[in-house]
């Protein structure tokens, strides 16, 4: 058995999985910005009013009380996080390459 004690490999656990969760929550909070920006005439089923022009109130204040609260938290657990979010996202970029792969390669019928 390792040397951390059970108290102390959950809290790692925990710290592991905030960061990991705000990681994702600062990657689709960054995601808003950019769908704003670069495709403004997308459909929006809601919207929230506190907009200063094309930027979201809302959003801004959740990234920066993501980041703040992050920065509390151990260095290792942000490293590992970091790491399994690139991971994902290295997943995601193989497997929408694989599809539109295969797409082009697929016989179109006539």
């Amino acid at each position: 058995m390792s040397g951390a004690s059970q108290p102390d490999r959950f809290a790692r656990s925990l710290g592991l999985l905030h960061v990991t969760a705000s990681g994702v929550a600062v990657i689709i909070g960054a995601g808003i910005f950019v769908l704003r920006k670069t495709q403004p005439e997308l459909p929006r089923p809601f919207r929230i009013r506190g907009s200063i022009g094309w930027v979201p109130v809302v959003p801004v204040l959740g990234l920066v009380v993501v980041l703040v609260v992050s920065g509390q938290l151990e260095r290792d657990a942000s490293v590992l996080a970091g790491v399994l979010i690139l991971a994902g996202a290295g997943v995601h970029w193989a497997h929408r390459w694989n599809q539109a792969r295969g797409d082009r390669t697929r016989p179109q019928n006539s």
